[in-house]
C-alpha cells in the first residue's frame, strides 16, 4: 500500500502509474473505495499494490460510511436499526475475514 499527500501530486517519487491512480482519486469523495485503485481520506490517497489491500481498503470504506450513517442517526436512536446496523457490521467483518483467511501465505 501506498499512501500519498496531495502536495506530493507532482513528486519525482511517483511513478507514472501512481500519478494516474491518485488523479482518478482526485475526482472521487474522500472515504469512496475505487478497486484497483485505491481510496481517498481527506488530503491522503492510499494506493492500493495488491488485492489484500484492495479487501482493506474497501473494509475501511465500509467502515467510514457507517460511522457517517450513525452521525446522521437521530440523537434518539431506534432499537431496531441499531441492532439491524450492528449485525451489518459484524456480517461485513466476517466475510473479510473469511476472504483474508482463505488467502494462501
Amino acid at each position: 500500500m501506498k499512501v500519498f499527500h496531495e502536495m506530493e501530486s507532482d513528486s519525482s517519487r511517483m511513478t507514472k502509474e501512481d500519478k494516474e491512480k491518485v488523479s482518478l482519486l482526485k475526482l472521487t469523495d474522500s472515504g469512496k473505495f475505487m478497486k484497483g485503485v485505491g481510496i481517498r481520506d481527506g488530503q491522503f490517497y492510499v494506493i492500493a499494490e495488491s488485492d489484500t489491500d484492495d479487501i482493506y481498503l474497501k473494509y475501511k470504506a465500509y467502515m467510514l460510511d457507517l460511522r457517517q450513517k450513525f452521525q446522521e442517526i437521530p440523537k434518539e436512536l431506534d432499537q431496531r436499526l441499531f441492532e439491524q446496523k450492528t449485525m451489518e457490521f459484524h456480517n461485513k467483518k466476517a466475510m473479510v475475514m473469511k476472504i483474508l483467511m482463505e488467502r494462501p501465505r
